[in-house]
């Protein structure tokens, strides 16, 4: 059986529809759709939920373990009616609580207009969640390719591209060698991959939207893509700043991570690179 809900993109109250079934409520939020990819939120809402775990399952083996009622399954989507056949990422969400994320990349064949319908299943409800939305692509944005390489101790990455829209800014980078590291990074303790924060004209940290960690050493190769909260109005230029954390490798722990801390960030001032934006057009 399915329950329906839809929404409106343009209305705030009509865009993030809700659905409940047995206790158990879904709704839909921070749905986004640019040039480069669609993303929604899910959130959960509901009693007695286990608490500081997952609401998502990934697999069939996960949910075996799973004897609770209410975890998200991962959605099924479809564009005017066509189911779509690629998985998109799917994944808790990291900055909401009691809500998964669906990301997927844009394709070239997507209109810039549509009809959404996201059909999500949970685990002990026999009722699928429906969701029916229209979106339209948001074409105010600018794109900029910089192509700009910074080298440092044999570590060099190149900005290839960025793209601001009004709802996230996404940062294209390749780099290849080793990753530097400091007198404090050696021993049992190493550097990181090179990670990127953006910093605008006014100080403003852009916050990134997934922080990725990974149980292994540092490769000397990567192309990175990953996006960051959006820019305020039109900055006159943007700052590169590369950092590392520092990771003790016999267990992989972060040194500085916290609930509110990725960890304590090595910054590399001689790697550091300002892109000017004042004479892009939109």
């Amino acid at each position: 059986m399915l329950a329906a809900a839809s929404g409106a993109a343009g209305n705030a109250a009509a865009a993030n529809p809700s659905i409940t079934h047995d206790g158990v409520t879904l709704r839909l939020s921070h749905l986004i759709y640019d040039k480069t990819r669609l993303s929604f939120v899910i959130e959960r809402q509901g009693a007695n939920f286990p608490a500081d775990e997952s609401v998502v399952i990934l697999n069939e083996e996960r949910e075996k373990d799973k004897k609770g009622k209410g975890y998200i399954k991962r959605p099924t989507l479809l564009i005017d009616g066509q189911e779509l056949k690629d998985w998109g990422s799917f994944g808790d969400s990291g900055k909401i609580k009691n809500a998964c994320m669906y990301e997927i990349g844009k394709k070239a064949d997507w209109p810039d207009k549509f009809e959404l319908t996201i059909q999500a299943q949970v685990t002990g409800i026999d009722e699928t969640f429906e969701f029916k939305v229209p979106v339209e692509m948001d074409k105010k944005s600018i794109e900029v390719k910089p192509n700009a390489t910074k080298k440092h101790k044999g570590f060099s990455y190149t900005v290839k591209e960025l793209y601001f829209s009004s709802s996230s800014t996404q940062l294209i980078i390749d780099s290849t060698g080793k990753v530097p590291a400091t007198s404090k990074q050696t021993g049992k303790y190493i550097a990181s991959m090179m990670y990127y924060d953006i910093v605008d004209d006014q100080g403003n940290l852009l916050q990134q939207q997934r922080f990725p960690y990974y149980n292994s050493l540092p490769k000397t190769k990567y192309h990175i893509d990953e996006l960051y909260s959006p820019v305020k109005g039109t900055p006159k230029y943007v700052t590169i700043k590369p950092f590392t954390l520092t990771v003790d490798k016999n267990d992989w722990s972060v040194v500085g991570d916290t609930e509110k801390s990725v960890g304590t960030k090595t910054y590399w001032k001689e790697l550091e690179m300002k892109i000017p934006l004042d004479k892009i057009k939109k």
